[in-house]
């Protein structure tokens, strides 16, 4: 009896392993995407979820027409062309505040607070000369829908790369190791932000795009240097085909009611980047690490997906989605009583974090 070592594609590698930079790069500034809205930017709450809400929702919906046309061009194109607009896009809002800056419609804090006792001369808070009232902050929107042109090619992409190099045999491997990249990306990106901004205060949600530029640079050269298939030739759908498409996926009553369910559920998890940094900021304080306790996410998918999946595979579908629609509201309600156990420290945690840590952990 012969076995056969199973290998992969370079192109392959080199798409899993760009999409786990780009995931790095995209986490980084996500985690604390409202916080730069609201404390650089000087949006209200309500505005910057708002802009988060809208940037996070285009960038899942516009890969459908992307998809189709990155078929057409081919994905080494594609890629190419995502991974120029990114580090273009992720430019562009670390260039932003120094523009408002420069204007004199704003003075960023130079340090964490308490920084001034040890060094004289440093602005610990920011201050606002005219940004919060000026039109000129909605520029944003353009740089952002840079990132979603961009994105929007990467996530109808890199899947499509694995089904397309992979076989029957080597398949199921070869997703196993395109979502634990994506995990590793997304763990590493949201591990960046706590550390910088411990570092250097509130300048680090400006900081922390021009290593997300690194990172999809990387990417590109990747990619322009390695990624060589004979796979990514295809006949994509027309823009007129996915329309239609669209239309007869929408008419379906069953999917309309999964995709009820499933939006329920991504509602609850985007708070982990919506809500969940302000209000552990404000509420623990300064010294919370709103990237740690997001990572508690996909630490725990990680740690746990193959023995759940093993478990509930006993169970039907129905189950499965029932038992998951009756954790989701069950954390939300552990996350919501960090504030009911006072200020001192439980296992070494402020309640505030821990209560989010155990929330999110029944979540995953």
């Amino acid at each position: 009896m012969s076995t056969t070592k199973v290998k992969f594609s370079s192109a392959f590698w080199t798409a899993n392993v760009a999409e786990m930079l780009e995931r790095t790069a995209y986490y980084a500034i996500f985690v604390a995407i409202t916080l730069y809205l609201s404390n650089i930017l000087g949006f209200n709450d309500i505005e910057a979820s708002l802009i988060s809400g809208g940037f996070s929702a285009l960038m899942y919906l516009l890969p459908i027409f992307s998809g189709a046309y990155a078929d057409k061009i081919g994905y080494r194109k594609s890629m190419i062309l995502a991974f120029t607009l990114m580090p273009i896009g992720y430019l562009f809002l670390g260039l932003l505040p120094y523009l408002f800056e420069g204007l004199g419609l704003v003075k960023y804090a130079d340090a964490p607070e308490g920084a001034a006792a040890l060094v004289a001369n440093l602005v610990t808070e920011t201050q606002y000369y005219g940004l919060r009232e000026s039109n000129l902050r909605w520029l944003i929107i353009p740089v952002l829908l840079i990132l979603i042109v961009g994105g929007s090619f990467i996530r109808s992409i890199i899947r499509a790369s694995v089904a397309r190099e992979t076989t029957t045999e080597n398949r199921a491997r070869g997703y196993s190791l395109f979502y634990m990249l994506v995990n590793i990306g997304a763990f590493s990106g949201k591990s960046i932000i706590d550390p910088l901004r411990g570092w250097i205060g509130e300048r680090a949600y400006i900081y922390v795009n021009f290593i997300s530029v690194i990172l999809c640079l990387l990417a590109l050269i990747m990619v322009i240097l390695m990624y060589r298939s004979v796979n990514t030739a295809g006949e994509g759908k027309s823009i007129k085909e996915v329309w239609y498409g669209l239309y007869k996926g929408l008419t379906n009553k069953r999917l309309l009611c999964l995709i009820f369910i499933a939006t329920g559920f991504w509602m609850c998890q985007q708070q982990l980047y919506a809500s969940m940094p302000k209000y552990v900021i404000r509420m623990a304080g300064e010294s919370a690490k709103p990237g740690w306790i997001a990572n508690v996410n996909p630490f725990v998918v990680v740690l746990f997906v193959n023995l759940v999946t093993k478990w509930m595979s006993k169970y039907s579908a129905l189950t499965s989605m029932v038992v998951g629609m009756i954790l989701v509201p069950v954390a939300a309600l552990v996350m919501s009583t960090g504030n009911l156990l006072g200020n001192d420290p439980i296992l070494g945690m402020h309640p505030i974090t821990l209560m989010l840590v155990l929330g999110i952990m029944l979540q995953g």
